[in-house]
Order: C-alpha cells, then structure tokens, then sequence
C-alpha cells in the first residue's frame, strides 16, 4: 500500500484568450514532472480543454484547474464561480459533445456546488511511464 501524499498542482485562468494553451501546457509539464505515461497525458489534456472550456462559456469568474496525483488516479477538477452544475445535452452541430468525452475518458466524473461556485471533476486511469499496462 502506497501511503505518500497526493502530487497537487493548481492553474488560474486569468487569462481567457491565451488561456487554454497554457492551461494544456501546465498539464503537460506537470504530468511530465510526475512521470505520467504518454497516454495518461494525451487523455488529461483532452478533459481539461473540455472542463475549461465548459467553464468559460457557461460558468462565471476566473476558473481554476486542480490537478491531483494518487496511486492508479488522477483527478483534474476546474472550479468557477458559478452554482449552476453541467448538465449534459445531446451532441450536435451547437455542441454538447464535452461531457460526453469527458466522461468516456473517464472512471468517475462529477459536479458539486463548493461555496458560492462549483467544481466539475473527473478521474482518470494513470500509470507511471514505462510501467507495464
């Protein structure tokens, strides 16, 4: 049993219109300082754009990514200022399609109100680079 902390890393989006590049190149060096497998770190990136993006076009304030590392899991969770949880919709031309990848990336996703906001999370599968799948 693996009873070290939790590697925790935090991104704020000030920053709306370059924000999603920097926001996958955070993910990106983060992970890799963890030691991610290549797969782990393509499937992250993907979550992220889709909670982030969520967050910017329906939530409110400045959102904030939150990566967390445990064994065998990590969570990426974006938190805004908005109470209003995601609902998904059918994918179509308009969209709808985010919660949907989110959630086949995904072993558990979910949404709960924190303080006057919310925060959407999901979990995903991690393996240690060069570890056997």
């Amino acid at each position: 049993m693996d009873l070290r902390a939790p590697d925790r890393a935090e991104f704020t989006l000030t920053d709306v219109l370059c924000g999603l590049a920097h926001a996958r190149e955070f993910t990106r060096s983060t992970l890799a300082g963890w030691r991610s497998d290549a797969t782990v770190v393509t499937d992250a990136l993907l979550a992220v754009t889709e909670l982030l993006t969520n967050a910017i076009l329906h939530g409110l304030g400045v959102p904030v990514l939150r990566l967390t590392a445990r064994p065998g899991v990590l969570r990426v969770e974006v938190t805004d200022d908005s109470p209003a949880l995601p609902a998904p919709r059918p994918a179509g031309p308009d969209g709808g399609w985010g919660l949907g990848v989110v959630e086949r990336l995904s072993v558990a996703w979910g949404a709960e109100r924190i303080g006057k906001g919310k925060v959407v999370w999901c979990e995903l599968p991690d393996v240690p680079a060069g570890a056997a799948a």
